[in-house]
């Protein structure tokens, strides 16, 4: 079954690398944040339906050397994506998505990701991890997210 696994940030959230494991027949998958410019060409998808869009989206990794918050958990210093609550204006409901590329889920696959916050921080963070067979990057609308979040993954 053909799936997706989808990614909501709430007011902060880095991913510094997201992997599906399994046996020898499922599809590797692998994603280090290296340049988050190649994630659209390669079928991932950001959408942010935030309540009050505001004036961030995803942006790649920034660390300290650069004003940043921290490194990547692994390979080159901001090879992570991330978010913050600057994804919604002065008030309002951050709903910024990341959808992965379609994937073949079998029981029994791993998926691992890694996330991190700025500290101390004083915002409340919030990160969902959702499953659709329903949706996909041809299929991706207002209403179709809107129905996966209605869900309440």
């Amino acid at each position: 079954m053909a799936m997706n696994q989808f990614l909501c940030a709430g007011a902060f959230a880095a991913l510094a690398s997201i992997g599906v494991h399994h046996s020898a027949h499922a599809q590797a998958f692998t994603e280090a944040f290296n340049d988050i410019n190649t994630l659209v060409s390669g079928g991932w998808v950001m959408s942010n339906a935030s309540v009050g869009v505001g004036s961030t989206g995803w942006f790649q990794g920034n660390p300290p050397t650069a004003g940043g918050p921290f490194d990547a958990q692994s390979g080159a210093a901001n090879a992570y994506i991330g978010a913050n609550y600057n994804n919604t204006g002065s008030v309002g409901t951050i709903s910024n998505w990341l959808l992965t590329p379609n994937r073949t889920i079998r029981n029994g696959d791993v998926l691992t990701f890694y996330t991190r916050k700025p500290s101390p921080d004083t915002y409340a963070d919030r990160l969902e991890k959702c499953v659709s067979a329903r949706m996909g990057p041809a299929q991706m609308s207002a209403a179709a997210l809107a129905w996966v979040i209605s869900r309440r993954c």
